[in-house]
């Protein structure tokens, strides 16, 4: 019985050992399996809206005949395909919508934020325009935050209207020209009277002023825009060295008699 007892201990010694000697089999898992995520190209756009507000008609119409060249502008381009825009990597064709501003100023705001609520222009712009008929535009520029590049004409007009409002007007860019006033220091333009208004007319009057009495008469709209135009014109008049700074040739005195009004 003991004998018996002895072996079975034996037994199941070996048993215990046999079990911890065996090494166990970690049990398998399969890895999840992962969808590479899918880039969706981004749907292009039908069209690129572009909007503006242009005197068609009333007075200021004459600037509203020179459309034509924003309309010649956008044609060119389309056959091109359109404007070639990275983030689509395609062409998306240009259609410039407008209004008739009748060139009344306290119109322009109304037009142009009419365009940016009802035909969803995405920039505004760039037809050129006097100053007066540009407050409305940058106004709406900068209260929906669309990029605007316009003409304003007469540079000094600008800047006297855009002091006036004590605006900002950073969704704005403008081209234009000054009539008299210098560039910015560092410019490529510093230095160069030739590259405004004023002195570059003198330098071509000069060549025939001798053939002449010397008198000139400036007409001008009594507005923002006119009022610029003879102010600095009378200024000249008083400052015979502002004129003779031009270097294309020496300039003669030219005496101008402002009118504000014709009989």
């Amino acid at each position: 019985m003991k004998k018996f007892f002895i072996i079975s201990l034996v037994l199941l010694l070996v048993v215990i050992l046999v079990a911890i000697g065996c090494p166990t089999t970690a049990p398998t898992t399969t890895p999840p399996t992962t969808t590479p995520p899918t880039t969706t190209q981004p749907e292009i756009p039908k069209e690129i809206l572009i909007g503006d507000v242009v005197s068609y008609t009333g007075a200021y119409a004459p600037f509203g005949r020179g459309a034509f060249g924003v309309e010649a502008a956008v044609e060119d381009i389309n056959k091109l395909g359109g404007i070639y825009v990275e983030e689509y990597g395609a062409r998306i064709p240009v259609k410039w919508i407008t209004l008739d501003s009748e060139s009344d100023p306290l119109k322009v705001a109304a037009l142009t934020e009419d365009l940016i609520l009802r035909n969803k222009v995405q920039f505004l712009g760039p037809h050129l325009e006097v100053p007066p008929m540009r407050q409305g535009t940058a106004m709406m520029a900068e209260k929906y935050k669309i990029p605007a590049v316009y003409g304003i004409g007469v540079f000094e007009s600008w800047m006297a209207m855009k002091e006036a409002a004590q605006a900002t007007w950073t969704y704005s860019w403008n081209y234009g020209f000054a009539m008299a006033a210098p560039s910015e220091p560092g410019d490529f333009r510093e230095g160069d009277p030739g590259y405004t208004f004023i002195p570059t007319a003198f330098g071509g009057l000069a060549a025939f002023a001798e053939e002449t009495n010397k008198k000139m008469a400036c007409f001008a709209l009594d507005d923002v825009d006119g009022r610029s135009w003879y102010q600095h014109l009378l200024e000249l008049q008083k400052s015979r060295a502002t004129i003779v700074t031009v270097p294309m040739s020496n300039l003669a005195y030219i005496r101008w008699e402002p009118m504000t009004s014709v009989p």
